[in-house]
């Protein structure tokens, strides 16, 4: 269901006619636009043994944006929030019952009036690029300047390089070796 600001949601859930024996575990749960964990406020769960239960009534505090710092975050944009309903096996004498078909009931209601979002600052985006701060630098046209550049005494060799090969052919041969050991199991 959408909820834009200011508006609030709420539910509650009939499971009707359950199992005629055994037991399950009915559960309901109400997610915000982020679908992210659940908040206890907003998850209900109850034993379900074939006589009618009710999960409920669960309900949302208004849409605000000034709820992400309090004790709601989750209601803290408009957008769609989402009811999940399930049901677990029903067990009796530690047997699944097979085929359990429950019928439920969902009451949902939406209070509040939509309302404006927030405000958000302006930025301002410059019609032209910054100035560049590249600096540059020409090689050097020798050995000589080369080392020079590099400090005396070392290498312009690039160890770095010869330490990433290294590091290749030995993954290379642990994927080998692993393959093998594969085929020769099967």
């Amino acid at each position: 269901m959408w909820l834009d600001w200011g508006q609030a949601l709420a539910y509650r859930v009939t499971f009707l006619d359950g199992p005629d024996e055994g037991r399950a575990t009915a559960v309901t749960e109400l997610r915000g636009p982020t679908r992210a964990g659940r908040r206890d406020d907003w998850w209900k769960s109850a034993d379900y043994t074939g006589a009618p239960v009710t999960l409920g009534p669960v309900a949302t505090p208004e849409v605000s944006y000034a709820n992400r710092s309090g004790d709601h975050p989750a209601a803290a944009a408009a957008g769609w929030y989402y009811l999940v309903v399930k049901l677990s096996p029903v067990w009796t004498d530690g047997l699944v019952v097979p085929e359990t078909q429950p019928t439920f009931e969902i009451a949902v209601s939406v209070s509040g009036e939509p309302a404006a979002g927030p405000r958000y600052a302006e930025v301002d985006i410059p019609s032209s690029a910054p100035p560049s701060t590249r600096s540059t630098w020409t090689p050097p046209s020798s050995a000589a300047a080369t080392a020079a550049a590099f400090g005396s005494g070392s290498s312009p060799f690039p160890w770095w390089l010869l330490g990433a090969v290294g590091g290749v052919v030995l993954l290379a041969v642990a994927v080998l070796v692993v393959l093998r050991r594969r085929a020769g199991r099967g």
